[in-house]
């Protein structure tokens, strides 16, 4: 399913799609499940890599790739409805949920299960040998002012997002890369169950990745946040709770007028 440009202003909710798990696809193997090639769009309580139990997994390339466009909101904007707006986006066999492309900004990705089951607390993860449950990146760029998690204003019960399962090396429950700045990832559940209490480990919890355009992104608190809703649970990885890569580098000067 793709969200053209002249689309903005969707809603896709309660839908289960999976199978669409060829590379020969949407925009040059970029096959997903929901394609967004507009703005300010909602993606909600929907099943995406998985079949319509839960818990079996049916494969899609991608589950949600979010392309140079802005201001999407993922699962949850942290207002309460009549409805969970959690999706459960798993089983996909590259990645979960990606960002790729120029200039994209204020999209929020929250409250979902990415990697688990329905329950939120069994592993399913991604089929595939290289596959990240959230990855932020944009090239030529930038990636920033996006939000992983809570984003300082909704509910941040509404708006945990938990991100489990990612096992394989190099997996990463939460990977930003090339053209990611100024991102901020908060709130979430990452390498736990649903309950924070039980471990579902990731190989990374986190990683920064090796390019000087990697930078100036804040995991937790930005310091006005309210501390205990900012923080986020980082544990069970089964390599590295947050790995930090600078091989490439000294950063570049930030552009002015973004998150710093």
């Amino acid at each position: 399913l793709t969200l053209n440009p002249g689309s903005d202003g969707s809603t896709i909710r309660g839908l289960v799609i999976n199978g669409f798990n060829s590379t020969g696809g949407y925009a040059g193997n970029y096959d997903a499940a929901i394609n967004i090639v507009s703005n300010n769009n909602h993606v909600e309580c929907n099943f995406l890599g998985v079949q319509a139990d839960g818990t079996t997994a049916a494969p899609n390339l991608r589950g949600v790739d979010i392309n140079s466009v802005n201001n999407n909101v993922i699962g949850s904007d942290g207002t309460a409805k009549a409805y969970f707006a959690r999706n459960l986006i798993s089983g996909n066999s590259y990645g979960q949920v990606d960002t790729r492309g120029n200039a994209l900004s204020g999209n929020i990705i929250a409250g979902n299960y990415i990697g688990t089951d329905a329950s939120g607390s069994v592993a399913m993860a991604g089929q595939g040998g290289i596959v990240e449950g959230v990855e932020i990146n944009a090239n030529p760029g930038p990636a920033s002012g996006n939000y992983v998690g809570w984003n300082g204003v909704g509910n941040p019960a509404l708006m945990r997002n938990v991100i489990s399962g990612f096992t394989g090396s190099t997996m990463a429950g939460v990977s930003m890369t090339v053209g990611a700045y100024a991102n901020v990832v908060a709130g979430n559940y990452i390498g736990t169950d649903a309950t924070g209490t039980k471990a579902i480990p990731n190989f990374f919890g986190i990683e920064l990745g090796s390019n000087s355009s990697v930078y100036g992104n804040v995991v937790g608190n930005l310091g006005s946040q309210d501390p205990a809703s900012a923080r986020n649970v980082i544990a069970g990885n089964s390599f590295a709770g947050v790995d930090i890569n600078a091989a490439n580098g000294t950063p570049v000067t930030p552009p002015t007028g973004h998150l710093t």
